[in-house]
């Protein structure tokens, strides 16, 4: 929208440019003929500057917005390895926690189910403190 506004200006400044030169308004004025020279140069010379600005600036726009694609794309990468990890973890200690409940399932009341799970219960000691400092994984 911006570059056709842009386009729509300098072409509109182009058919002004051209109107006071076929008209020879300036003709009139002592040194008329280098005042349109120079009206003429400085006006094609700002409407193409504008032109070539408009235009570098819709493609420094679209790089920009592409590196940060990119860049936002390598982080969804990243945290989504580190999820991974986590739930392949969470997965395993499930299935070894259901490999030592299921066969006495049956027998069991369900408090005692809810006893034995409970104390599976995931803890963030670092979530509790008031630090911004981020946890650090300890192996």
């Amino acid at each position: 929208m911006f570059l056709l506004i842009l386009l729509g200006a300098i072409a509109l400044g182009l058919a002004g440019l051209l109107v006071v030169v076929r008209r020879r308004s300036l003709s009139g004025f002592q040194n008329g003929f280098l005042l349109t020279l120079a009206l003429v140069l400085a006006g094609t010379g700002a409407l193409s500057a504008a032109l070539i600005g408009g235009w570098l600036y819709r493609s420094a726009e679209s790089a920009l917005v592409q590196g940060t694609v990119d860049d936002l794309d390598a982080d969804a990468r990243l945290v989504e390895t580190a999820a991974l990890s986590v739930i392949e973890l969470t997965i395993v200690q499930m299935t070894r926690l259901a490999e030592g409940i299921g066969p006495n399932l049956q027998r069991q009341a369900v408090k005692d189910v809810e006893l034995a799970v409970s104390a599976f219960q995931y803890t963030r000691p670092c979530a509790r403190s008031s630090s911004a400092a981020p946890c650090r994984r300890r192996r």
